[in-house]
């Protein structure tokens, strides 16, 4: 078995993991920069942000599962790290469309239906951002 065999990523899709590292770093540091906010600043702590640092956690998880492909372009083919990328990848992934569905959902309740006890149902969204994204992604 040659050393190219073991190379999870050919030469040819190797620029575009560079890509997608470099960006996740944005994307993390981005997200890091709305939680920082969000703790710093106790004027700004309303219900609407405090979702979307709800969706920040789970950028910041989708980052780093995103980031882990440049050590198998490093280390060559691992399957416990190839193992936590993935489950990174697909919670974090899924977490994000979740939040931003709750976050959709809880606008148009806020306008359109005139709801007034969204904070009532934070456990609820809880459960729905991370707790669906988390039994699926075991699964």
């Amino acid at each position: 078995m040659g050393d190219n065999e073991l190379n999870v990523f050919t030469e040819d899709e190797k620029p575009i993991v560079y890509l997608l590292t470099a960006v996740s770093l944005l994307s993390l540091f981005g997200s890091l920069f709305i939680i920082i906010t969000y703790i710093c600043f106790r004027k700004i702590r309303n219900y609407a942000y405090k979702l979307v640092t709800y969706l920040s956690y789970s950028d910041i998880i989708l980052s780093i599962g995103n980031i882990l492909s440049w050590g198998t372009i490093k280390y060559k083919a691992e399957d416990h790290l190839c193992f936590t990328q993935a489950f990174l990848i697909n919670f974090g992934g899924l977490a994000s469309v979740l939040w931003t569905s709750v976050i959709a959902w809880s606008i148009y309740s806020a306008t359109v239906l005139n709801a007034k006890n969204l904070r009532d149902k934070n456990m609820r969204f809880l459960l729905v951002g991370y707790g669906v994204s988390l039994a699926l992604s075991i699964m």
